[in-house]
């Protein structure tokens, strides 16, 4: 308005003169464009003035003339007609170019302009237009709920002066034209009111008394304006069209109407009332719609055929999963589908706030009516969804936040439910116990997809492929949940903060990320203790209203608080009720409340945890056999960490480590010498040690609280974690050794024991000078000092001794222990565990040398002494019954081996599990020895599947033992016959080999030939060339053109050409492979098989192409050898060619 006022000064102060009469206005347009412009520049910004009504775009532009349609100048761009793209400021002096008063305005391109007049001398009121255009654009089924016209005053009746001079100028049919124009706009406005004057939908504000008089030049006389417009708003019917206008642009529309009845395009339906609409205006502006569960709720909330109750649909899951927007989403899609559809929406956080949206659903259901009581609302509103199936209205009713069933003073929801068919219900809720109520959805988190979405939109970040995977990175450690990612996305657009940069800053500072909202935050709840106020909500608030609802004496809270407060400093998956029944067993008054008659309860604790799982704090609890187990969500257990203070962190995580140990020490069997349990399980306990180990750095606890519990942790991870998180051990290992070190000192045996430690885990990553040297340092210091017993002294040497050997330093190794074993046997006796360790390593170092029947018979008399000391089965025996086997495979003694293998297999199975790892190598490894004898293929390929899909699984597909399973499998395939599945065994090798971090390019060379001659084999000519072919190129450009492996996949070609019938390219081939075998090794090359058998297909290619003379050169070389008995002849029958020709007279 203020710039309107500034405008008008600068265009009506001045008219034209008479003298410049003969131009087409009373008013100079140039100051009407200055103007425009003026306010355009301060609007947008110095030099946007010229700024174009949309950006430019492609397509063909065509534009169609009607003498009583309007030019439409849009700021959108429309799919059909889009109209000329002119500026701004043209747009606006066009719809100004009203006769007499501007003149007109030509808009276009040179030479294709087209003149423009303002709008009002054809289509004053464009109100139908603009509908038409809303349908054009949004569809015929898209619900409105208001529509605005305004006008300027209602005009003043003209009267044309017949005598004046300028009325003798202008063509009377002009004059006509201007009288009905003059008058069109209230026309329009009376027609469409009577048209829909049943809908309330059409609000028309035009000032109707007052400005008749004014003229567009008395722009000094806005005063006045405002004083008559001020007095027509104070009109009755005009404050309610107001109130409906504000209704609906706060979201709060009564009533709705498709665009088709406006339109006209069908008629409203006279039998079915517009629906009562009691929807909250929550839906967020960037809502990302959830196509699963919207579909499920649409498929659970149709009722089932000949039912005369509601369909309802529970939508359950833990805070601020977006549980209230899906049900709001299916409530605006309801209402947009059906329009004639009651839409109500019942606050059920407790029976008060119920009690208030029921109260105000019945005052918009029955405006007459005063309701008695609480009990007279509920009575109406039942009645009135229940019988409104008779007007053909359907109906929806959500009841959002039940969550405490309690605060409904033990009355059931269902009291409140209306009894008909023709309704359906949505129940949100984090309660669990939600059943008996009807069909529960669990809503879960987001999809990547959806997660992705929400924080690009949120976010406002720039979707590249780098930004990508960073969202990738914070949407899942955000749990993929719905509000941490709107509050994640509000923070970084806030501080306009890279996507790279937010998980740093979520771990550095992750509560006050969490609990940081912006200024226009969407997200609300209303307060409990008054309905009527609203407070913002956010990812920890949710779980805090949770959290509140624990029930119990103060004692059994605290005690439930602490359950779930020691599993946020666990891993947060597969917490078992056996980590807290250890530890409570040796703290007799740890959760007391858990106990009966001092005994730790496991009823009283599963109690404990179905009631935490209602409440949607725990994501998941099973119970099974072994006991109870539950799983926490990771922002869950985020904010468990986080609510309490550091100190009670610091405690917390010494008190989870203790937990842990007492599991892990009861686990231990000295028996057999491992900690029982699957594989599967010990990785699980691998990821809770591993939690306790990041939340000492994370809350920066003294490493010095861990020293008692840090030996139990290695012992584990050494036994157990080492197959999949050997860096654990190592770190475990480092800061063990720079603890002691600092309590004792070098000179020490704990911490000679800690180096000896180290340099174990510096062997697991082939760190060798490191692990040598620190093993070496262990050795000499602990020889002649005062607390370092005997046994461990042979122990740092047996270990030293085998560092050696995986290093390849077989003779170093045995230099060290041929002298020591007689000593050791003397101080600790023969049948001592680490006399046999000593012995066990030196056999080691002469299988490595080839010393098989020395190595085997110190195998045998280590392996006899273990089976009188310890037993069959333990797990010393059974791994020197494996070298023992071994030993015996690499003799040829298979028979042996096989059996021993047999018994291996056995005792691993007991000891360690049957998904174990070494169980699955000692799989391998028969499989081997039976192919090997070529005895049961079947049997040998049932096992060698069996480790290769369980090492995949256990070690992952790229790992050296899963590959080596592989392969084993694909030669058993082929031994077997079954050729396509062993080709597809090599591809599957080649492929994982290739994926691999570093690569072993002379392994996919061997693979890649053997492939080729599977397909070869198989008669798969065309993709044997293929494979030949590439191969060759990549052997030529790493080992050379005249390797010896390049050479025997260039004749296998050759021969493959043969078979195919290639014949000019096997010749080809044949000759360049007999070219480079000759210039490699012309004298002792020549009696080569592959050789004679290339010149032997030469030859009688030559002789089917005619040339004679080279054919018995050839023949006559090749029966030189052979009558030498340098020539092997039986090589030349092999040749394809030959085998084909065999018994004709040419071969």
């Amino acid at each position: 308005i203020n710039a309107y006022v500034t405008l008008a000064k600068e265009v009506f102060s001045k008219k034209r003169t008479f003298g410049n009469f003969g131009k087409d206005g009373s008013f100079e347009a140039s100051k009407l464009e200055n103007a425009i412009k003026g306010v355009l520049k301060k609007k947008l910004g110095e030099g946007r003035e010229e700024e174009m009504m949309l950006e430019a775009g492609e397509g063909c532009k065509t534009q169609h003339l009607d003498a009583d349609t309007p030019v439409l100048f849009r700021t959108w761009k429309a799919a059909k007609n889009p109209g000329d793209n002119c500026t701004i400021w043209e747009a606006c002096r066009a719809t100004s170019a009203a006769p007499r008063v501007f003149e007109s305005i030509f808009i276009g391109q040179p030479g294709l302009q087209a003149e423009y007049i303002d709008g009002g001398m054809g289509c004053n009121n464009p109100t139908q237009v603009l509908i038409e255009q809303a349908a054009i654009e949004f569809g015929p089924s898209r619900n409105i709920s208001c529509v605005v016209s305004i006008g300027t005053g209602l005009p003043k009746v003209i009267a044309f002066n017949t005598t004046s001079f300028r009325q003798q100028a202008v063509p009377s049919q002009l004059i006509d034209a201007m009288k009905d124009f003059a008058t069109s706009s209230e026309r329009v406005a009376r027609q469409m009111k009577k048209d829909y004057e049943n809908l309330d939908l059409i609000h028309r504000l035009n000032v109707e008394d007052g400005l008749q008089d004014i003229s567009l030049e008395e722009w000094e006389k806005m005063g006045e304006v405002k004083t008559h417009t001020d007095h027509y708003l104070g009109g009755h019917d005009v404050d309610k069209s107001i109130d409906i206008i504000v209704a609906a642009l706060v979201d709060e529309a009564k009533n709705m109407y498709p665009l088709s009845v406006l339109d006209r395009a069908v008629p409203l339906p006279l039998a079915r009332r517009l629906g009562l609409q009691s929807i909250p205006p929550r839906l967020v502006s960037r809502f990302v719609e959830r196509k699963q569960p919207l579909e499920d709720m649409k498929k659970h909330l149709r009722p089932p055929v000949g039912s005369s109750v509601p369909a309802v649909c529970v939508l359950q899951w833990m805070g601020g999963c977006g549980k209230s927007q899906l049900a709001l989403k299916y409530c605006h899609l309801t209402r947009d589908n059906d329009p004639a559809s009651h839409v109500l929406w019942v606050d059920a956080t407790s029976i008060t706030s119920a009690r208030q949206s029921i109260a105000t659903i019945v005052q918009i259901m029955s405006p007459g009516i005063s309701a008695a009581d609480d009990e007279a609302n509920l009575k109406i509103f039942k009645e009135t969804l229940s019988t409104s199936g008779a007007s053909q209205q359907n109906w929806l009713l959500v009841f959002d936040n039940y969550d405490d069933p309690e605060k409904f003073e033990r009355r059931s929801i269902r009291e409140s439910f209306p009894q008909a068919s023709h309704g359906s219900i949505i129940i949100t809720t984090r309660s669990t116990d939600m059943k008996r109520l009807g069909h529960v959805l669990s809503v879960s988190d987001m999809t990547r997809a959806e997660a992705l979405k929400l924080l690009f939109q949120i976010s406002e970040a720039e979707e590249s492929d780098a930004n990508s995977k960073e969202a990738l990175k914070i949407v899942e450690r955000l749990g993929l949940h719905a509000l941490a990612i709107d509050q994640a996305g509000a923070y970084i657009r806030s501080r306009n903060l890279e996507l790279g940069l937010y998980l740093d800053r979520y771990n550095r500072r992750r509560k006050k990320v969490l609990q940081e909202l912006p200024e226009e935050w969407e997200y609300r709840t209303k307060s409990e203790d008054d309905p009527n106020k609203e407070t913002d909500l956010s990812v920890f608030t949710t779980w805090e209203l949770s959290f509140s609802q624990i029930s119990g004496n103060e004692e059994e809270r605290k005690d439930k608080e602490r359950i779930l407060t020691l599993g946020g400093f666990m891993n947060n998956n597969d917490i078992k009720e056996l980590f807290f029944k250890e530890y409570a067993s040796e703290n007799d008054s740890w959760l007391s409340s858990c106990r009966q008659e001092g005994e730790f309860d496991v009823l009283e604790f599963q109690d404990v945890l179905k009631e935490l799982h209602k409440l949607s704090l725990l994501q998941s609890f099973q119970v099974n056999s072994t006991g109870s187990s539950f799983s926490l969500h990771p922002l869950i257990q985020d904010w468990v960490k986080l609510r309490v203070g550091l100190k009670a962190q610091k405690e917390y995580t010494i008190e989870a480590t203790a937990m842990l140990c007492s599991y892990l020490e009861s686990i231990w069997n000295e028996t057999v010498g491992f900690f029982t349990g699957s594989f599967e399980e010990s990785q699980i306990l691998v990821d809770h040690v591993a939690t306790t180990i990041s939340n000492r750095k994370d809350f920066h606890i003294d490493q010095l609280c861990f020293l008692v519990y840090d030996e139990v942790l290695r012992s584990f991870l050494f036994g157990n974690g080492a197959p999949s998180k050997p860096e654990l051990s190592k770190e475990l290992a480092l800061l063990n050794l720079s603890h002691k070190e600092t309590l004792w000192g070098e000179k020490h045996p704990h911490t000679i024991n800690a180096m000896n430690e180290l340099a174990a885990c510096y062997s697991m990553f082939d760190e060798w000078d490191e692990a040598e040297s620190l093993h070496k340092k262990a050795f000499s210091l602990s020889q002649g000092l005062l607390g370092v017993e005997s046994h461990e002294i042979f122990s740092y040497l047996s270990d030293l001794a085998n560092c050696l050997l995986l290093q390849g330093k077989n003779d170093e190794a045995e230099r060290l222990l041929q002298p020591q074993i007689p000593a050791a046997e003397e101080t600790l006796g023969r049948r001592h565990e680490y006399v046999l360790s000593l012995k066990t390593t030196l056999a080691n170092s002469l299988r490595n040398q080839g010393q098989y029947d020395k190595a085997e018979v110190l195998c045998r008399d280590v392996l006899a002494a273990q089976r009188e000391t310890v037993g069959d089965a333990h797990g010393d025996t059974l791994i020197t019954s494996k070298s023992l086997s071994l030993l015996l495979l690499l003799q040829g003694k298979l028979e042996e081996a096989e059996t021993l293998y047999r018994q291996c297999l056995t005792l691993s199975t007991e000891l360690l599990g049957e998904d174990d790892p070494r169980t699955f190598r000692i799989m391998y490894d028969l499989g081997s020895v039976i192919v090997r004898k070529n005895s049961d293929i079947s049997e040998a390929e049932k096992l060698l599947k069996q480790a290769f899909h369980g090492q995949d699984s256990a070690l992952g597909s790229s790992h050296p033992e899963t590959l080596m399973s592989l392969y084993g499998l694909g030669d058993a395939l082929e031994k077997k016959g079954d050729l396509k599945a062993a080709e597809k065994a090599f591809g599957l090798l080649i492929e994982r080999h290739e994926s691999a971090a570093e690569p072993d390019h002379s392994v996919i060379l061997e693979h890649m030939f053997r492939r080729g001659r599977l397909l070869k084999n198989m008669g798969d000519l065309s993709a044997a060339e293929e494979i030949f072919r590439r191969l060759i190129s990549r052997q030529e450009s790493a080992l050379g053109p005249d390797h010896c492996d390049t050479l025997k996949s260039l004749y296998a070609l050759g021969s493959t050409l043969c078979e195919k019938e290639d014949i000019n390219a096997a010749m080809k081939t044949m000759r360049l492979y007999v070219q480079r075998h000759d210039s490699k090794d012309p004298i002792a090359g020549r009696n080569d098989p592959e050789r004679l058998q290339a010149l032997f297909v030469l030859g009688t290619i030559f002789q089917h192409k005619g040339g004679s003379g080279e054919a018995e050169e050839i023949f006559s070389s090749l029966i030189s050898l052979v009558q030498d008995g340098t020539g092997n002849e039986a090589a030349m029958k092999d040749n394809p060619l030959g085998r084909r020709q065999e018994g004709t007279q040419d071969s």
